[in-house]
């Protein structure tokens, strides 16, 4: 599965979206792995907070990964899709 590579023009966003692939070996895990997307918008402080508890290590702020660390059998890779703000706020 391709890794996602972000740049960011230096703008700030308001909310995020947690993405999440967890790439597993078939023989150790049973199955190939599974892939996440939130379904809401996480405010950055959430954002980050949710992924430091995916990955078990904080990430740096205005970063947008990805990031990767081993989980049994598998790799974690997390990354935060910023968003544009809605017309409304």
């Amino acid at each position: 599965m391709p890794t996602p590579t972000f740049t960011d023009p230096g703008a700030r966003h308001r909310s995020y979206r947690l993405r999440v692939i967890d790439s597993c070996l078939p023989a150790l895990a049973g199955d190939d792995g599974a892939a996440y997307t939130a379904d809401v918008a996480h405010p950055e402080d959430d954002a980050r907070t949710l992924v430091r508890r995916l990955l078990g290590f904080p990430v740096p702020a205005g970063a947008h990964g990805p990031w990767r660390c081993a989980i049994a059998g598998a790799q974690r890779t997390v990354w935060l899709e910023p968003l544009q703000p809605s017309a409304g706020r």
